[in-house]
């Protein structure tokens, strides 16, 4: 039978659950419940029985892997003109003093003209940022576009699991999500032969913008998270697992009933600081003109809504323009 598996959570605080079952009747009703108590607890789950084939998963690493092999002015050329750390390549230096790291972003639309096709108007079309892909290597731009739909349709079924979990219909976040604005992103952290200076991660403290976050970890492990107890919890590496944590989108629309979680990862201990780290987030945000209010289903007269509403949109571009 399908379900939550209890052996890590008590040490993590993040329980890992099957979600296999999901697609039976008769096993969904308590992976639902199991996964709604834990983004009430904590905010993070992690996942198996996800039917992400494990081929496609190698495929995406050894390509990244090429990338960020190659030398620093190659990788350069796929920067952003404008020096936006959520497009293209970001290195260590554009990420700051207070993390160790490397990446690369792109997201749903490679052009304005795409944002445009989607229905949405100037307002979101006019200053967009277009995805920038490396020449090299040459399979990068197309293990990068599988990926990413697949992405999308393992976000589309935890979205209907989240959506009755708060006791709405299966479908309620779907006109939300209709044309979405998700990213996908792959975190390289550098070997470290010498200790980075005092203060300074691997990645530093934050909570993620959108609603939720689906993470392919390798099996270096580092990735921590900061629960309502106030510690910092260790979240291990499961093969062939996903991390999933929630973003601000989700704590705002249900009234902070589920909670966005800060994360960070710790530098490695010595015996394995030799070794680079690797991560590919897909960050899952809703349409741009999406309303982000208080469900119905978290408030109530003893406990009215904590937010204004906002448009997804906007709440991204205030959050990215902080990392600028």
């Amino acid at each position: 039978m399908s379900g939550p598996v209890p052996a890590t959570t008590e040490e993590t605080g993040v329980p890992v659950i099957d979600i296999a079952g999901l697609a039976d009747p008769g096993l969904r009703p308590p992976i639902v419940a199991s996964i709604g108590a834990a983004c009430e607890r904590v905010g993070f789950i992690v996942i198996t029985g996800h039917g992400v084939p494990g081929e496609l998963i190698d495929r995406m690493y050894q390509v990244n892997r090429e990338f960020f092999e190659l030398p620093l002015e190659h990788k350069l050329r796929s920067a952003s003109a404008r020096g936006n750390l959520y497009r293209g390549y970001g290195s260590v230096e554009a990420f700051g003093r207070e993390s160790v790291v490397e990446g690369f972003e792109n997201g749903r639309f490679d052009d304005a003209a795409d944002v445009a096709a989607a229905g949405y108007g100037a307002e979101w079309s006019e200053d967009f940022e277009g995805n920038i892909w490396p020449t090299q290597p040459s399979a990068f731009r197309p293990v990068w576009r599988e990926y990413y739909e697949v992405m999308e349709g393992l976000s589309a079924r935890l979205m209907a699991a989240f959506a009755e979990a708060l006791d709405l219909p299966a479908d309620w976040f779907d006109d939300k999500f209709d044309r979405h604005t998700s990213y996908l992103n792959a975190n390289f952290y550098p070997a470290q032969p010498e200790p980075p200076e005092e203060g300074r991660m691997r990645r530093g403290a934050h909570t993620d913008i959108g609603s939720l976050t689906i993470l392919y970890q390798d099996g270096i492990g580092g990735l921590q998270v900061f629960d309502r107890s106030g510690r910092w919890c260790d979240v291990p590496p499961v093969p062939g697992s996903y991390v999933i944590n929630l973003g601000d989108m989700l704590a705002k629309w249900t009234n902070d009933r589920w909670v966005a979680t800060e994360h960070r990862v710790v530098n490695p201990p010595a015996e394995i600081a030799h070794q680079p780290r690797m991560s590919i987030p897909y960050f899952q945000h809703p349409n741009f003109d999406a309303l982000i209010e208080c469900i119905p289903s978290c408030t109530s007269a003893n406990n009215p809504p904590r937010y204004r509403s906002v448009l997804a949109g906007d709440w991204s571009k205030y959050r990215m323009s902080l990392a600028v």
